[in-house]
């Protein structure tokens, strides 16, 4: 079979990332998104995972964990999406979302609610060894690149190593006191 011949991602020369939607309101299509994934990650060229960009923390961190637990079948690279938390894309989300975005309305109600769903958003990537893509859409001016930088430090969020897998999540040193 053509799925068969081919070789591990690491071989074959090109990087294959595959994007990934955890948010899906829907049992169903939440099972048929990683039904899919699995297909994917069963030809052996896939070389990262992007989660698409969502709100639900629980259907984030069930995603996560599943991934985990993918053993060899689970590429090394997982990358999650952040949107800004601010006025003009709150706004731009509200009015006309992008496809296969699910946000909560505490996102969508302004800065301080989508600041701090971003935040725990940040500090779930960081448990399960993430890396962060934070949207352009967002990034304007100085003052934007600072709000990343305040977000990454209040999420206590560092980059995985370049060798760092998907991993159990990782206790805060506040749990696990």
């Amino acid at each position: 079979s053509q799925q068969a011949a081919l070789p591990p991602a690491r071989k074959c020369g090109v990087p294959i990332g595959v994007a990934f939607n955890p948010y899906f309101p829907s049992e169903v299509d939440r099972q048929k998104e990683r039904d899919r994934l699995l297909q994917k990650l069963d030809t052996r060229a896939v070389s990262s995972i992007w989660l698409q960009f969502g709100t639900d923390m629980e259907l984030l961190e069930s995603a996560c964990a599943w991934l985990a637990s993918l053993g060899p079948r689970r590429p090394g690279r997982i990358v999650g999406s952040v949107f800004l938390p601010t006025k003009r894309l709150i706004a731009q989300q509200r009015y006309r979302p992008w496809n296969g975005v699910f946000l909560s309305e505490a996102y969508l109600s302004g800065p301080e609610g989508a600041t701090e769903l971003t935040c725990s958003m940040l500090e779930l990537y960081r448990r399960f060894g993430v890396e962060v893509l934070v949207e352009a859409p967002g990034v304007h001016s100085r003052a934007d690149l600072e709000l990343v930088r305040s977000l990454l430090d209040a999420s206590r969020y560092m980059p995985p190593a370049a060798s760092q897998q998907l991993q159990t999540p990782q206790r805060s040193q506040a749990e696990a006191e």
